[in-house]
């Protein structure tokens, strides 16, 4: 999942950005993130604090569930115990 979202996140940005690999766009943008991974229930709660470019991101993440749901996608995480994941910006 996190490869597919930096694919699109870069192709968004286009530019020198298009050229970059998933790994390089995530060491652009990710360095310095702090965050906190909790299971809460049935989902997976990443917290991130003070990432300077959540505004590009929160809108990709924001209400994934739903977002995942109306495009027939199954929102659990095989991966993760079938768990669903939720990202809170702090």
């Amino acid at each position: 999942m996190a490869f597919n979202l930096m694919s699109a996140f870069r192709n968004d940005l286009g530019g020198e950005f298009l050229s970059m690999t998933p790994d390089l766009v995530h060491r652009h943008f990710l360095r310095n993130v702090q965050g906190k991974v909790k299971l809460h229930g049935d989902y997976v709660r990443v917290d991130v604090f003070g990432f300077e470019h959540q505004d590009a991101v929160r809108p990709l993440l924001d209400n994934l569930q739903a977002k995942l749901l109306k495009n027939g996608l199954d929102p659990r995480i095989p991966w993760l115990n079938n768990h669903k994941i939720c990202f809170r910006f702090m």
